[in-house]
């Protein structure tokens, strides 16, 4: 359903706008591995703590954020925090 105008999406505008999603939830995926795909973080993902010691959480979007490892949408590209939690 479009949210401004309540109309019923057709399955080709719904299926472009997955398309679209996938391919931003891609990017910044790629962006976060290629930042972090390195030895420290990858040790300090596997101890399971932070910088002041605490445990990380379960959760892994948590786990980042807890580690300060942002990642974000293109900017003036505005998505549901739900969107970058999925990334």
């Amino acid at each position: 359903m479009d949210e401004r105008t309540g109309e019923l999406l057709s399955a080709a505008v719904l299926a472009e706008r997955v398309v679209w999603c996938v391919s931003l939830v891609s990017g910044m995926v790629s962006a976060l591995t290629v930042e972090h795909w390195n030895t420290a973080d990858v040790d300090t993902l596997a101890a399971g703590e932070d910088a002041g010691g605490r445990k990380l959480p379960s959760n892994a979007w948590t786990a980042l954020r807890h580690l300060g490892w942002i990642v974000a949408p293109p900017e003036g590209v505005k998505v549901n925090d739900r969107i970058v939690r999925t990334a």
